[in-house]
């Protein structure tokens, strides 16, 4: 039996290489909603994480990413803290943890600077308190992607106050 702290430990001490990614095909983590299409008539849209992680050292640990929270499009947000980029959108989404096969965890990160970096998405008034496992997780997705690098770089561009609930 694990704990939380246990599993968030697995994720905090891991590396983007203990990670097996899979990005082609359905994932089965999807969310479902209805919206108003032509001729105010209901249909039902499917939105879903892209990429599934599986923790090799134990499978029971996965990790699925890429479902933003505006899947309909339209202007990225800006905040305050993302003018320090030549890219000033924000495209907000949120990474859930899983331990055999159910949801024990969730992580918002931030794609940033283009898609340059990943970055953990901080609350508050001003959107800058994270939690250091925030920042952990962050990295991590940061490293896995591949066509990123420099994590610290961006991470140390902002001001975020590391705090642990």
């Amino acid at each position: 039996m694990a704990t939380l702290q246990e599993i968030r430990d697995f994720v905090r001490q891991s590396a983007p290489g203990d990670w097996h990614k899979i990005e082609e095909g359905p994932t089965y983590r999807s969310r479902f909603g209805y919206t108003k299409g032509p001729g105010s008539r209901w249909r039902l849209e499917e939105d879903s994480h892209h990429t599934i992680l599986v923790y090799t050292p134990d499978v029971d640990l996965t990790i699925a990413y890429g479902m933003h929270y505006h899947s309909q499009g339209g202007d990225e947000p800006e905040y305050e803290w993302s003018q320090v980029f030549a890219s000033q959108s924000v495209r907000p989404g949120f990474a859930d943890i899983f331990w055999r096969g159910s949801l024990i965890d969730r992580v918002d990160y931030a794609i940033v600077d283009d898609h340059q970096g990943i970055l953990p998405m901080g609350r508050g008034p001003e959107g800058l308190n994270v939690t250091s496992f925030d920042v952990d997780v962050a990295r991590l997705l940061h490293g896995i992607t591949g066509k990123f690098d420099k994590f610290d770089y961006f991470f140390g561009r902002v001001h975020f106050n590391i705090t642990d609930r």
